[in-house]
């Protein structure tokens, strides 16, 4: 920018007069007078739960929301340093008779009452005294609250159940990457992307969102947790194939993720397993079915090594006396077998055509309505807050493509995989 010399003077009051001020009054002006008490509605005028300004705006070096580069507002701890309070004052009234191109809306419009009536009255000349002497605090001021968690709608019963790979804070305060399966009756479905199992089904569940920042790491993110009720037994969540050759079980050498499809009732996903003796594709779908309640997982494999079968962990008890796994086969054969203590199903593929394709059905108690949600502005625990920071450290913010693992799987479930 240049310097003006002589003939800024000038041009200020050219500006100002061109705005339809008058430079001489503006100056002349008598001094504002604010209630000393006011500052302590500032957290929550500039806050998430009044006008929500740090949801674009800068706040100590940092957002506290997702903000579009072309819509990042000036820091505002600094704001009273650099402009004048009647500025200030004209600014919230009508941000576009100053700059008409702002994405800032009008907060105070002028001779009107404030849009917040529970805060201070109703009364906008206290909000903005308000407003300008917590902002004037600098870093000193107290951090509004952050945006507490809300719930994700679910969709209309007899639609489409939602499908998403999410990052999932899970209740035992680990962050994995999922892909979820929600139903119109509040069935839902965990599947762990970098154990490439079903984690974990629920009832009468919801989708939590929680929104937070890392300073100077991964900066803004958003991350849910599950509310409901766990189908117990609920023993899904370890890795549970094994390839038999010749009557010799074989653990995976390596496993890849190589995607997932929705489909209209629930979804499909692909997967590779390296085995010594070769490798395998796996094609999992898996959907809730109330008609007879259950939670259904289709296998199928395009080819097995010749005399070779794959085995799959139920989770489940090998005796199983509730009758809770059902097992039927389409093509191949199928059978319910004993391994160490768990109950596990074993396919044999086609004689014919080498493939595989095996149902397996677990019974779901009867669906039901979630917990009503949390009130608002009461966020998670604090614990599970320290957790929920220490692990996304360990999570990278990249969606993964393809997760990969070998060898041994590693006990943490949010370093487990590397993403390609």
């Amino acid at each position: 920018m240049p310097a003006f010399g002589r003939d800024s003077d000038a041009l200020i009051t050219a500006l100002a007069e061109s705005d339809g001020e008058d430079l001489q009054l503006l100056n002349d002006s008598p001094a504002v007078k604010v209630d000393p008490t006011a500052a302590d509605f500032g957290p929550l005028l500039v806050g998430f739960e009044g006008y929500a300004c740090v949801s674009c705006h800068v706040w100590k070096g940092d957002t506290m929301g997702v903000v579009e580069p072309s819509s990042a507002g000036p820091e505002l701890t600094t704001v009273t340093k650099r402009i004048r309070r009647t500025w200030f004052d004209r600014w919230l009234e009508s941000p576009l008779r100053i700059h008409p191109h702002t994405p800032m809306p009008s907060i105070f419009r002028k001779g009107q009452a404030a849009m917040l009536d529970y805060v201070l009255d109703g009364d906008a000349h206290r909000q903005k005294d308000a407003m300008w002497n917590y902002l004037s605090r600098g870093s000193d001021a107290r951090d509004p609250r952050r945006k507490p968690p809300y719930a994700l709608a679910p969709p209309r019963p007899g639609q489409p159940p939602h499908v998403a790979q999410i990052p999932i804070l899970t209740p035992d305060h680990q962050l994995i990457e999922g892909i979820c399966l929600l139903t119109g009756e509040h069935d839902l479905v965990l599947y762990d992307v970098n154990e490439l199992t079903i984690r974990s089904a629920w009832t009468a569940a919801r989708l939590e969102a929680k929104e937070g920042h890392h300073p100077g790491k991964n900066g803004y993110h958003r991350d849910f947790r599950i509310v409901g009720t766990a189908v117990e037994p609920n023993r899904l969540d370890t890795y549970g194939l094994q390839l038999f050759v010749e009557h010799q079980a074989e653990d995976a050498v390596s496993c890849r993720f190589l995607g997932y499809d929705r489909l209209p009732g629930g979804m499909q996903i692909r997967t590779r397993h390296e085995f010594e003796s070769g490798s395998i594709e796996l094609v999992e779908t898996i959907m809730v079915d109330r008609t007879t309640d259950r939670l259904t997982r289709r296998l199928q494999t395009a080819s097995l090594p010749a005399g070779s079968a794959l085995q799959l962990k139920t989770g489940l008890p090998d005796t199983d006396p509730a009758g809770h796994v059902v097992i039927d086969s389409r093509k191949g054969r199928v059978a319910k077998v004993a391994s160490k203590g768990e109950l596990a199903m074993r396919l044999q593929p086609d004689p014919l055509s080498g493939q595989t394709d095996a149902m397996l059905g677990y019974r779901l108690p009867p669906p039901g309505q979630p917990p009503e949600p949390a009130a608002s502005g009461t966020a998670m625990g604090v614990a599970g807050d320290e957790y929920y920071e220490r692990d996304r450290s360990l999570l990278e913010r990249r969606r993964p493509r393809h997760a990969v693992w070998h060898g041994n799987r590693p006990k943490h479930r949010a370093a487990v995989c590397r993403l390609e």
